[in-house]
């Protein structure tokens, strides 16, 4: 069974970009207009930096952005993995320690869908 599915450095990190989510803060809120007597608020809450969740092969992670982008970018090996957890992406890190990170970004689905009719092959 072939749960790997090497691909493009691009096409990791345009998924990469489309997983990631702001990092959470308690929102801010403003008045901002009256309607038939009830006050309207704003969100206001400064911007935030976009962060991924990685898993290491212990352990749990968030990333920002930026960083998992150039982990991407200097990797000398990114694929598809199946994973029960949802972290698909895989990249493996260029030189001696080639530490493999997975990436909370959810393979496309005819990938997934191939991993269902492999796992149930007879």
């Amino acid at each position: 069974m072939n749960l790997r599915v090497d691909i493009s450095k691009e096409v990791a990190l345009t998924a990469l970009r489309e997983a990631a989510w702001p990092e959470r803060h308690d929102p801010v809120y403003e008045p901002a207009v009256v309607i038939d007597g009830e006050q309207l608020y704003r969100d206001v809450t400064p911007p935030t930096q976009m962060i991924v969740h990685t898993f290491g092969g212990s352990f749990g992670a968030d990333w920002n952005l930026e960083h998992a982008e150039e982990f991407i970018s200097a990797a000398s090996e990114v694929f598809w993995g199946f994973s029960v957890f949802g972290h698909h992406l895989h990249a493996i890190s260029e030189g001696l320690d080639g530490r493999c990170i997975a990436f909370d970004v959810e393979a496309p689905l005819e990938v997934r869908a191939e991993w269902q009719r492999q796992a149930v092959k007879p």
